[in-house]
């Protein structure tokens, strides 16, 4: 499924719906309705044609966003002044051997940089002894 932004509106599998009506409605084959989603994707600072660029795909994706433990409203994380480039980023999540669903760890307050190598190890070291 593609979404391209289109300025007061987006366009979906043939169809254009407002961002009004986008959050209103409900991703078919999900189980949260995006309708109590308590984010406002018109003030949002990402584009969905972005995260598609980042090359996420959200159709063949590993994970369920739906049973996920972590609260990306509270994230005190801001996504859009992250450092680190999720395009070149050289470490695979799926060569890593964790898995994020389950995850405890709260990376928005690790004092790693990703960005820099040579944090890399001491990074999969930490995580896997």
């Amino acid at each position: 499924m593609v979404y391209l932004d289109i300025g007061k509106g987006i366009y979906m599998s043939g169809d254009i719906m407002t961002w009004e009506e986008f959050g209103r409605s409900s991703l078919v084959g999900s189980e949260k309705d995006f309708a109590n989603l308590e984010i406002n994707f018109v003030d949002s600072r990402m584009d969905l044609v972005d995260l598609v660029d980042l090359g996420m795909d959200f159709v063949d994706l590993g994970a369920n966003f739906v049973d996920m433990k972590v609260n990306f409203i509270d994230l005190e994380a801001n996504f859009m002044d992250l450092e680190a480039g999720f395009v070149g980023l050289k470490m695979g999540y799926g060569d890593l051997g964790m898995n994020f669903t389950n995850l405890e760890m709260g990376f928005v307050r690790l004092g790693l940089d990703f960005v820099d190598g040579k944090h890399l190890g001491y990074f999969r070291d930490w995580c896997f002894g």
